[in-house]
């Protein structure tokens, strides 16, 4: 099943109408997330600056939060929290037999001091689709890393000592040329979530400009110690060899298993082809 056929009845027919009759500016990225034995490529994001949403923003994205299945409660607090948020994101994911709904709000920046204490960067709602009673918040906070070698070391926390070669391979792919760069350059976020272990880091990397075929040796080789299916990694970086990777998330989901999802660029033309 595809991912559009996966959201065609909770929201998603109605946000891709929308946003054809609205035109607001938008992002749209996939992503592909490695777990032990799991490839999966059903995820993707849609961001809008809010600004540009008009006077009815928040009752836009409720609306669209609510045809997601979103429980009230997270739509009390989107709506609580809307007003400090300067873009939203709107996100689909399958995972085996689960369909998540996420929504996430972009905070403004708090000042030019900003990067040198960690801060609240994004609130992550998310909840199941196949199940109301599932709702989480995650928050996500910029760290005050100055150093490569800080990025370096403080991604590689949440990863075991078997998967720490792989995964090192992979996040040298990213290294600047120079390790003296600024900490707002390296963009990394710390990811926690209410109510559980899951624990997480995301870099940034769209500034280092590589495609999926630079780094799919690389990826290939965290697939491997994570004992994937290759020939489904393969088909997906043969379907994106061409597009920019965005985002490096490391880390362990709610039950503790490690995993790696690479974001990356991508033609909203092709969901809606397929």
């Amino acid at each position: 099943m595809t991912l559009r056929e996966c959201f065609a009845e909770f929201g998603m027919e109605n946000l891709l109408r929308w946003i054809a009759e609205s035109r607001p500016p938008l992002n749209f990225e996939r992503s592909l997330r490695l777990q032990p034995d799991t490839v999966e490529v059903r995820r993707c994001l849609f961001s809008f600056p809010t600004a540009a949403l008009g006077n009815s923003a928040v009752d836009e994205v409720l609306q669209i939060c609510r045809l997601m299945s979103s429980p009230e409660q997270q739509l009390t607090a989107i709506q609580r929290f809307f007003r400090g948020a300067e873009h939203v994101h709107f996100g689909f994911e399958c995972t085996g037999d689960t369909a998540i709904g996420k929504c996430y709000l972009e905070l403004a920046d708090s000042g030019p001091a900003a990067s040198e204490t960690a801060r609240l960067k994004f609130l992550g709602y998310k909840w199941s689709i196949n199940d109301p009673s599932v709702a989480v918040v995650s928050r996500y906070r910029t760290l005050p890393v100055k150093t490569w070698a800080n990025v370096a070391e403080t991604m590689q926390q949440q990863v075991s000592a078997d998967l720490r070669p792989a995964m090192s391979q992979l996040l040298g792919e990213f290294q600047p040329a120079t390790d003296g760069v600024e900490a707002a350059e390296l963009n990394l976020l710390e990811v926690e979530e209410e109510g559980s272990n899951r624990r997480s880091y995301d870099l940034n990397v769209y500034a280092v400009e590589h495609t999926v075929a630079d780094v799919v040796q690389s990826i290939r080789t965290v697939a491997a110690a994570l004992h994937c299916n290759m020939q489904q990694l393969d088909q997906w970086a043969a379907d994106n060899r061409e597009a920019t990777v965005g985002h490096v998330a490391v880390g362990q989901n709610r039950v503790g298993l490690p995993f790696l999802t690479i974001y990356h660029s991508a033609d909203i033309k092709q969901l809606i082809l397929k």
